[in-house]
């Protein structure tokens, strides 16, 4: 194994690189832990000072946690098992050369990965769930 000499240059812009991307990681974690944090306080709102674990009592009274976990796997799983076996078959049959259609099959399959449906959906979306303005 070869030593490499790194310069003063070389090692100060590594550790500083280091603190940035440590800095960032820990931002990224900021939701995640505005969450959990907001979720021991009372149900009035945001109070900091206040800890309860009133929400978790709740949650675990009743069966909708349980079930909404059940739902969210099995959800998951039947997806991508679906989406596994469909893209396999479009795969298989799109590899055999004699298909006729072939290319223009294959052609929009790329373009639709390539070019997502855009903006203005996402608008019409948007505005039909009443989320405009507010």
């Amino acid at each position: 194994m070869m030593v490499v000499n790194k310069s003063l240059g070389e090692r100060v812009f590594d550790v500083a690189n280091h603190v940035f991307l440590a800095l960032v990681g820990l931002l990224t974690l900021a939701p995640f832990l505005y969450v959990v944090f907001g979720s021991f306080t009372d149900l009035q709102g945001l109070t900091w000072h206040k800890f309860t674990v009133d929400a978790y009592r709740y949650i675990f009274s009743t069966d909708t946690f349980v079930r909404s976990i059940g739902v969210s796997v099995y959800i998951t799983v039947v997806g991508t098992a679906m989406s596994l076996v469909a893209t396999a078959l479009s795969a298989y049959a799109l590899a055999h050369k004699p298909l006729p259609g072939r290319r223009f099959l294959l052609l929009m399959v790329l373009f639709t990965m390539l070019f997502s449906g855009g903006m203005i959906p996402t608008y019409f979306v948007v505005k039909s769930v009443g989320l405009i303005n507010t």
